[in-house]
This record gives C-alpha cells, sequence and structure tokens, in this order.
C-alpha cells in the first residue's frame, strides 16, 4: 500500500460578521452572521496520518475564530501564522490532528469570535490515504503522462 495526496476545495464566499455594511459586497458574496453555512464533502477512503486547512480570507482582524471539522475544534492559534488587516488578503494554514477526518461524510463550520467582520472565500481540506496502486484507477502523474496506449 502507498500514501495518495487528496484534497477537498470547498467555496463558501461568505462574509461572517455582526454589520452587514462593514465590509464591501462583493457579487456572489452572502452575509451569514456568525458563523458559515455547514459544508459537508466525502472521503472515499481512510485518512491516514495528519492533514491540514488552507483558508482564504479576506480583512480579518483576529486569530482566534473557530474553524471546526466534525464537531471538532481544529483551530489552535499558537500553530499557525496570519495576516490580519483591514482589506487584506490572507491564507491560513492549520494543521489537523489525525483521527479528525473521517471516512465518508465529513462536515466543515467556521465561527466567528468577537466583533470581527471577514470575508471566507474558500477552505482546502488535504489529507492523505491508502491506496493499493495496483488496483487503482486513478494512475499516478507520470503514467498519465507517459501513457499513449
Amino acid at each position: 500500500m502507498a500514501l495518495l495526496a487528496n484534497f477537498e476545495n470547498i467555496i463558501f464566499n461568505e462574509h461572517l460578521g455582526d454589520d452587514q455594511g462593514d465590509l464591501v459586497t462583493f457579487n456572489g458574496m452572502t452575509f451569514v452572521g456568525d458563523q458559515s453555512k455547514l459544508a459537508n464533502f466525502n472521503i472515499e477512503r481512510k485518512p491516514k496520518g495528519k492533514g491540514y486547512l488552507l483558508l482564504h480570507l479576506w480583512s480579518v482582524q483576529d486569530i482566534h475564530h473557530r474553524i471546526e471539522i466534525n464537531n471538532i475544534n481544529v483551530s489552535n492559534t499558537a500553530e499557525f501564522p496570519q495576516q490580519s488587516g483591514s482589506e487584506k488578503s490572507a491564507i491560513w494554514s492549520i494543521p489537523i490532528d489525525e483521527n479528525v477526518l473521517k471516512k465518508d461524510n465529513n462536515t466543515l463550520q467556521i465561527k466567528r469570535s468577537g466583533d470581527d467582520n471577514f470575508h471566507v472565500y474558500s477552505v482546502i481540506v488535504n489529507w492523505k490515504e491508502e491506496v493499493n496502486l495496483n488496483n487503482t484507477v486513478r494512475p499516478g502523474f507520470f503514467g498519465r503522462l507517459f501513457n499513449r496506449g
């Protein structure tokens, strides 16, 4: 068995905050208040080891917001660098401990802390899964590149 990296890109396009007029509204952006939608994503094989999130945010001022996967808080402000400030784009990298992600349905939700108003554009969930490369229907990059048959 080999480990294969996999990911899911979840589009939010949501404004979290207490004042809908606090930030410029972009086309397709939805004001949602204190928490994002509950996003569902599926993992086909059992995840192995740790994973990580990449969150694309805008105008975030506070680093203490809750990021929950399967109702488990994965945000730990001591473990990730952040860029904050008015009208700045930021990519947060959040580690995910083992056994948080699971095979089949998973949930992801962001919950606002304090009086911060910010946009959540997308979140990419990354994990590793064990696969049998002899029986997989998804060949590796070089297998696809050089297979002309």
